[in-house]
């Protein structure tokens, strides 16, 4: 192991400790960075990668005037606002000239989740009303009020009676399939019904807050007429409208603000993130009246909120979007960006819709582009693949399938060019089933001009069984492919399954790439559908580098520790590890990591396969089942194996003492190649936790 992959792999070990196993991390290997300059963030391997998803730094990465701003305010003075200082007032004045005329007041915080948490208090102090409706796919903040807003993670719904959900108005998927002034009546119709259900509840209404692009929901196109429609409804019920404009404002949509494009002034606006280009500042700005009225029944003011220091990023921000003209060029190249990404939908299947405004765009991956099944799978590995490939994206949207593309204001034409070059060829990858270890070349099943035969009308990439998928196959499939490139040394994807041949035409000859594993089931496939396989590896069952024997292993949550110590064990016994993750760590259900590992020990991708549990019910009847596979128990012997599930020679109780000793490396080497057979012979697999000695390993 080299020492940057001992120091990114110790750092996330540190990590899980002090954070948790479920932290949130971007991509299926997260990046360790160390440096930002422009569009541009560096590894600590010195490796460069295009930042074209974080608008946080929205005049680019330590931008020099802002830095310089911030030095040279945080050397003079650093307080808070309940003493008299210009900054905060200069800032504010001209913040608030960006405006519409009416929004003329502010209150400076620190974060987007407060600026929205303050916009609710005003709201239902203005109002006298508790009733908020939000979108059933969107994401505000994460204080315990916003929570109750935040649909994008609980399936639309809010379970505060104080919130009622609509659907996001959208023109790809319409409501009910309408178009045109239908559509727009049924989406405000959805509004409308919201206010009269609080009504029905005896809850006041008190207003919509949403993001005026939808940002979260995925940048939809919105159906014209409908927010003119939305404002007179929310109006005449009493309510206000509040626009979040964390991610659309200051110059994201090629205008200062998202609403700017709307036709529609909101009551109460927030914004946050690209605010201080990655300082940390926020703000509501308001009607005089509105802010009057909170301010002689509330007394708020914020500690840190419009300090002299974050006043002085916010004016140099400020001062480079004017000095770069970024609005501008956020408009003239998001249009150059948007021609291209509609080029590539008419070139590459998988993407149904290109969306957004400025440098803000939504790209729709689907499986078929009549049915608009999303894509979600195949979304995660282009924005895997992406990064691989030195760009950074990410997802979004209600069904995880919309490629999210949100660079630095600064963004070039020549960084456009890369961009969608790179996208393109990711694509071409994909298409040409490079990844997945073979190519499609003329054969048996030409059509009438000579080509090769096509594929379903789902793209050709798409590894997925004919039948209904067991659990959640999408993640398993996923973490299968990371597994064996780690393990292998090959590139991700170059392991033929029996279920990526049943996606192909019979009669297809297919030429297997260098170093691809191809399974004994897939063989099965290949010989009953007329798949001629040309340059046939030979070896399927070892590593075709090392030649070593594969061995698959899974740990479910609470045995991530003894899973790490028992692979070294296990490579000391000289067995090449699959890793197919650990539930939680990995995100991933734990039915799912002990389906993968089965799935390789009978596809014959892996000779052996370890289920690492707890108490074992689960694992070990999956060991029951598949020869092959083993179950190791890491933690009460005496209750494993008292219970009639873990009487079975496929049974292997470790106790932590053992791990990582020369005992454990004969025990699992004994235990692997032995065949004990089953039920009454368990208490041999007792002795063999006892052994000096190895037994003579069996073939």
């Amino acid at each position: 192991m080299n020492k940057r992959i001992g120091s990114t792999t110790e750092l996330l070990q540190r990590r899980v400790r002090l954070l948790g196993e479920k932290a949130p991390l971007f991509y299926d290997e997260p990046i360790h960075l160390v440096r930002g300059e422009g569009v541009w963030l560096y590894d600590a391997d010195g490796k460069r990668y295009m930042d074209v998803y974080n608008n946080v730094p929205s005049v680019g990465h330590c931008h020099p005037h802002v830095m310089a701003a911030l030095t040279r305010q945080a050397q003079t003075l650093n307080t808070h606002t309940r003493y008299l200082h210009e900054t905060i007032i200069e800032y504010g004045e001209r913040l608030t000239a960006t405006l519409d005329e009416s929004l003329s007041m502010a209150y400076f915080v620190c974060t987007g989740s407060e600026a929205n948490e303050l916009a609710l208090r005003i709201a239902r102090q203005h109002t006298e009303g508790m009733g908020i409706i939000g979108t059933n796919a969107t994401y505000h903040g994460n204080t315990a009020a916003l929570f109750d807003l935040d649909t994008l993670f609980t399936a639309g719904v809010s379970m505060s009676p104080h919130i009622r959900t609509v659907p996001f108005p959208e023109s790809y998927r319409p409501l009910h399939g309408l178009s045109g002034v239908a559509l727009v009546d049924a989406y405000v119709a959805e509004v409308q019904a919201a206010i009269d259900a609080f009504a029905a509840d005896g809850i006041k209404f008190a207003g919509l807050l949403v993001c005026p692009i939808f940002a979260n929901e995925g940048l939809p196109d919105v159906p014209p007429g409908y927010w003119g429609k939305v404002i007179k409804i929310v109006h005449n019920a009493g309510g206000l409208l509040i626009f979040d404009e964390v991610q659309s404002g200051f110059g994201r949509t090629g205008k200062m603000w998202g609403y700017e494009s709307i036709g529609v002034v909101p009551d109460i606006i927030t914004m946050g993130k690209p605010m201080g280009n990655g300082h940390p500042l926020a703000a509501v700005v308001s009607r005089e009246d509105i802010v009057t009225k909170f301010q002689d029944d509330t007394m708020y003011f914020n500690t840190f909120g419009g300090n002299p220091v974050s006043c002085a990023v916010g004016m140099a921000v400020l001062d480079v979007i004017e000095q770069e003209d970024l609005i501008k060029n956020a408009a003239r190249v998001g249009t150059y960006l948007a021609t291209g990404l509609r080029k590539l939908q008419g070139k590459h299947d998988l993407i149904g819709d290109v969306r957004g405004r400025g440098l803000f765009f939504g790209v729709e991956l689907v499986l078929d582009r009549h049915t608009k099944t999303p894509a979600p799978r195949e979304t995660n590995r282009v924005v895997n693949m992406m990064k691989e490939r030195g760009i950074l994206i990410n997802k979004i949207g209600p069904h995880n399938n919309i490629l999210k593309m949100r660079p630095p204001l600064p963004f070039s034409y020549e960084n456009a060019d890369q961009l969608l070059s790179t996208l393109d060829d990711t694509l071409a990858t994909l298409y040409s089933r490079q990844e997945s270890g073979f190519s499609v070349t003329r054969g048996m099943g030409q059509d009438a001009h000579g080509h090769p035969p096509q594929f379903a009308s789902r793209p050709n990439f798409v590894l997925s069984s004919p039948k209904k998928k067991t659990y959640t196959e999408t993640k398993i499939e996923n973490l299968e492919h990371q597994a064996i490139s780690k393990a292998l040394n090959i590139p991700a994807g170059k392991i033929i399954y029996a279920t990526t041949l049943k996606q192909i035409n019979r009669h297809t000859q297919l030429n297997i790439l260098a170093n691809t594993i191809v399974t004994p089931l897939a063989r099965q496939v290949a010989l009953e559908r007329n798949i001629t396989l040309t340059n046939q590896p030979t070896n399927h069952r070892t590593n075709p580098l090392t030649n070593q024997p594969t061995l698959a292993l899974g740990a479910d949550h609470g045995s991530y520790t003894f899973k790490e110590q028992l692979k070294t064990t296990i490579e000391a016994a000289g067995y090449q590890i699959i890793d197919c993750g650990t539930h939680s760590n990995d995100s991933v259900d734990y039915p799912d990591i002990a389906y993968a590992v089965a799935r390789h020990v009978a596809d014959g991708a892996a000779q052996w396969g370890i289920i690492i549990d707890g108490t074992g019910i689960g694992s070990c009847m999956t060991a029951n089942k598949v020869p092959g596979v083993r179950a190791a128990l890491c933690y009460n012997q005496v209750t494993a194996f008292n219970s009639r599930e873990h009487n079975h020679a496929n049974v292997l109780t470790l106790g932590a003492g053992l791990i990582g000793s020369n005992l454990a490396k004969q025990i699992v080497h004994t235990w692997l190649t032995t065949d004990f057979g089953s039920g009454r012979h368990a208490r041999r697999v007792k002795k063999i936790t006892r052994i000096e000695q190895p037994y003579p390993a069996k073939a």
